[in-house]
């Protein structure tokens, strides 16, 4: 018998080991240097994060980036799910918030899988976001399983800071697989936002007159932007 508690305090050294290894900033590659990307490190430990800025007159497809504004207040009602009547009033409900530009987080996830269940882990987290004169564009990426709660941890905190999260089928993929991710590592979850996804409108607008709607679809037919070595 104590042979094997000997054994497993063994295992338990060793296994505590190779996690402070693994959790320990290490210097980046060669192969990042010049790609915008950074090793970012806090309580949990190091991961990878590229950041990158465009101006609000940048152009993606036929649009500049800065147009939004013009248009943001209105996604308030979309994003709280308002215009429908409740049983007890004959007007549609007001927003839950006005929105500005500033204050919508854009997301999307890059998983090892395309399920919702525990097996699938995301391993790279693009956010979107806007200042006053730019459009600011996080890539969070982890090179091993052990890096991911150091960038669920900065994300959670990036989230605090807005007020609506804007994704296209984000509400059915990303935003569960997510919480799942905090949750398996033990984690408080972020803060729930007003959720603006746009597949649902896409749909609403162009299900008769686009063959999918798909995001390169709705991309490449009403925005004008063609994917590059996708």
């Amino acid at each position: 018998m104590n042979g094997l508690i000997d054994k497993i305090k063994r295992l338990k050294a060793a296994t505590s080991g190779k996690q402070n290894e693994s959790s320990r900033p290490r210097e980046l590659d060669e192969k990042w240097l010049g790609m915008d990307v950074t090793l970012k490190t806090n309580e949990y430990g190091p991961f990878l994060l590229r950041t990158r800025k465009y101006p609000l007159h940048y152009k993606r497809g036929k649009y500049a980036l800065g147009e939004l504004a013009e248009e943001s207040n209105e996604l308030a009602l979309i994003a709280g799910g308002t215009g429908k009547r409740s049983a007890a009033e004959e007007e549609p409900s007001e927003p839950a918030a006005r929105l500005c530009r500033e204050q919508i987080l854009f997301l999307d996830t890059e998983t090892t899988g395309l399920g919702v269940g525990t097996g699938n882990m995301v391993f790279l987290l693009g956010m979107g976001y806007y200042t006053a004169d730019s459009f600011v564009v996080e890539q969070g990426l982890i090179r091993h399983p052990g890096e991911e709660a150091a960038m669920l941890a900065y994300v959670r905190r990036k989230l605090s800071g807005f007020n609506c999260l804007a994704s296209y089928n984000g509400k059915s993929f990303d935003s569960p697989v997510i919480k799942n991710r905090y949750v398996l590592n033990r984690m408080d979850l972020p803060e729930e936002l007003l959720h603006l996804d746009f597949l649902h409108p896409s749909r609403r607008l162009w299900k008769t007159s686009l063959d999918s709607c798909r995001l390169s679809r709705v991309e490449a037919n009403r925005l004008l932007i063609a994917r590059l070595e996708d």
